[in-house]
């Protein structure tokens, strides 16, 4: 991208983040819930290859859905394309 472009963009992400801490975010290192999402993303994206044919999970993938999965969850359908 061009000097000018990567620029603006740094100055706007200084902006927001700015603003975000003056309404009293904090930085959050190690979430547990960014790390669930990123899972549950990955795992999803697996899964939806093809809605007629649904693909194996793999035991790591099994190991995450029985750690995650719907009985500790709350989700609806409608939303979750939204995400991805």
């Amino acid at each position: 991208k061009p000097e000018e472009e990567i620029n603006f963009l740094v100055e706007s992400m200084k902006y927001f983040r700015s603003r975000a801490e003056r309404l009293g975010a904090e930085e959050v290192k190690n979430d547990m819930a960014a790390q669930l999402l990123n899972d549950a993303k990955q795992l999803y994206k697996k899964t939806k290859a093809d809605k007629k044919h649904q693909t194996e999970l793999t035991p790591a993938d099994k190991q995450i859905f029985e750690n995650y999965g719907d009985n500790n969850v709350e989700h609806d359908n409608e939303d979750e394309d939204q995400f991805f």
